[in-house]
């Protein structure tokens, strides 16, 4: 057993006519960049410069012209995630027309290191299929921006794409997606209202091209901090996936978003309800972290 999130009391059964029969795979622009629980996306060996507004990256710094955008960034980026390795349960839920189309449930750790003058960064994210079935003890595992994938019925982990679609509007990416402050460079660009909140509306642009999503549009509330809604766009500046948080509850120290609703841009009446769970600081042993030994963890 490794811990709450890798229970061995065995997953939350789901309704088997809403269960898929296989794991969607297929290719998908990348679009979206969601996560409640983002995975940090600063570069391997990256070092903060002594201000959490600059960071270095061998001899380069990162600039960020906007620093108040910048800070409404890293203020809704621990909204979404706390700054300590934790886990928690992620229910996956397709609908077309308001119909279920499909459903997964996954157990997922994350653990980052911020970077710090001393000590580089780490990023890396362990995801494991509960259900449906077929899937149950299928794993995914990130590191940096290496994904692999493995099944028991294959013998060895085989690398991924963050691009690869996971289930409905969600793909790999999603689920092991980044701290946006550290990817993106950010810059306020009006005011709007949602939900009778005024919100901070931002353009964040990625630093790099490993980053999955090119450009996002970011409302983030003016009291509170956080993010409401967000609209992602590929590199020809075409809008394919907007999310929405919502639910927000005390969870990890904090208040966060339990439900992010992700519709497609693309195609009208197509959804996918991403819901969270069980949320609990853990860190997991190195080993855990490393392709060659996905086959052993159950």
């Amino acid at each position: 057993m490794i811990g709450h999130c890798f229970s061995s009391n065995g997953p939350v059964r789901m309704k088997e006519k809403n269960i898929t029969k296989t794991l969607i795979i297929s290719t998908l622009i990348p679009v979206i960049l969601i996560l409640l629980f983002p995975l940090p996306r600063f570069p391997k060996h990256a070092v903060s410069a002594g201000n959490e507004n600059e960071y270095v990256v061998g001899s380069y710094k990162l600039e960020q012209p906007d620093r108040q955008a910048h800070e409404i960034i890293i203020r809704a980026d621990r909204v979404r995630s706390p700054r300590d390795s934790f886990c928690y349960r992620l229910h996956l839920i397709e609908y077309k027309d308001d119909e279920v189309v499909q459903e997964q449930l996954l157990a997922v750790n994350v653990r980052f290191i911020l970077p710090t003058p001393d000590v580089p960064g780490d990023a890396k994210a362990l995801v494991r299929f509960l259900e449906p079935r077929e899937l149950r003890n299928d794993k995914m595992l990130a590191v940096y921006d290496q994904l692999w994938y493995f099944t028991p019925k294959a013998r060895n982990p085989v690398r991924i794409s963050r691009q690869q679609r996971l289930i409905g509007q969600v793909s790999n990416g999603d689920i092991v997606a980044a701290d946006l402050h550290y990817s993106y460079q950010s810059t306020l660009v009006g005011e709007d209202w949602l939900e009778e909140k005024k919100c901070y509306r931002l353009e964040l642009v990625r630093r790099w091209d490993f980053v999955t999503y090119p450009k996002i549009i970011y409302w983030v509330a003016q009291e509170s901090y956080y993010p409401m809604m967000a609209e992602f766009y590929s590199s020809s500046d075409r809008l394919m996936k907007r999310a929405i948080y919502k639910d927000f509850k005390e969870s990890l120290g904090a208040v966060r978003p339990h439900e992010i609703i992700i519709e497609e841009g693309l195609i009208r009446g197509s959804y996918t309800r991403m819901l969270f769970s069980g949320a609990t600081f853990q860190d997991l042993p190195d080993a855990y972290y490393q392709p060659s030994y996905l086959e052993r963890i159950r």
